[in-house]
């Protein structure tokens, strides 16, 4: 168990404001020195101060107003190292390319000849985190290894009877993977006949009806199962990070195959790391994000061949964060 995680019960939301004020700082200094080595960085520029030559900044990305960013809205927060956290807005009109979101951490070179506002010249992108190494103790089999992922809802659009979910258990069946990983939402708070509460049983009961039919359906088959919650579990706490399922009815014959687990989080399977979360981040950055590319294709109504690679970049954004969720 790692130094960051969490070993006993913990109050979600009860944070101290200079507590997440510091959480954030951290975050903005340790990819500021990230990308200070890698780019051999002398140092960081104040935001505040004035000059007439290029100077380099470090901060995240914000708006200057209350609706969504866009290209006369950006504005870059200082670090409280260098700027003490003092904004200035940014120029854009001198980036040929640029992808960004609020909250993204950056370093941008250009000019602040007033203090008041950065041309921006250069963007520096991130660094790739290394791939795992597996470590010595670790228990690396030479045998490949199956890993099935499904994702929730696991019900048609007007029945609660499971049927999708039934047939994925059949494939399981089938399969036989090594790890099956379950994404919620797996009784979904936007499904008609749970808005309108035409359910026999509470939330919580038919929720336990539905895991209690997938790991008595797959027992015997020797397949690890992973149960991922999601923000739409109608019966579930509806805060990001989001803390595993309760469900201390598994038997004892099933506990060592059975994992609740966060959302989000990551799992060592076999030496090779995944990350998880049933959060749609990348429809969420879609809608956040500004673009060199997407404006090319708004202002001359083309669409070239690598129109998905913005899919792509999006998810190389996220990793080059070091965060699965990184919109402020």
């Amino acid at each position: 168990m790692s130094e960051e995680s969490l070993s006993r019960n913990y109050k979600y939301m009860f944070q101290k404001l200079r507590d997440i004020r510091d959480v954030l700082a951290n975050k903005i200094e340790d990819l500021g020195a990230t990308l200070k080595n890698c780019y051999s960085i002398e140092e960081f520029a104040s935001t505040s101060l004035p000059a007439q030559e290029n100077v380099i900044l470090l901060g995240q990305i914000c708006c200057d107003s209350n609706g969504k960013l866009n290209a006369k809205s950006v504005v870059l927060e200082g670090d409280l190292e260098y700027s003490c956290g003092m904004q200035v807005p940014v120029d854009l009109s001198e980036l040929r390319e640029y992808s960004l979101f609020p909250g993204q951490v950056v370093v941008m070179e250009g000019i602040n000849s007033t203090g008041r506002k950065l041309v921006a010249s250069k963007l520096y992108e991130g660094v790739p985190l290394p791939f795992y190494r597996p470590e010595e103790q670790d228990d690396i089999s030479d045998e490949q290894q199956m890993v099935l992922v499904a994702c929730g809802p696991y019900t048609t659009s007007d029945s609660l009877t499971y049927e999708p979910l039934l047939d994925l258990i059949e494939i399981v069946k089938r399969d036989k993977p090594d790890v099956c990983i379950l994404l919620g939402p797996f009784l979904d708070s936007k499904h008609e006949q749970v808005e309108s509460y035409q359910l026999i049983g509470t939330f919580e009961e038919v929720f336990k009806r539905c895991l209690k039919g997938i790991i008595e359906g797959t027992r015997g088959l020797n397949t690890q199962l992973v149960f991922v919650p999601s923000l739409r579990d109608v019966h579930h706490e509806y805060v990001y990070p989001q803390p595993p399922f309760v469900f201390p009815e598994i038997s004892k014959e099933d506990r060592q195959r059975v994992h609740l687990v966060p959302d989000p989080c990551t799992l060592n399977i076999n030496g090779v790391v995944f990350g998880l979360t049933s959060t749609d981040i990348i429809f969420h950055m879609g809608t956040e994000e500004i673009s060199s590319i997407v404006f090319y294709l708004v202002s001359t109504a083309a669409i070239p061949e690598d129109l998905e690679n913005i899919i792509g970049e999006q998810l190389s954004q996220l990793c080059l964060q070091e965060t699965v969720n990184q919109l402020a």
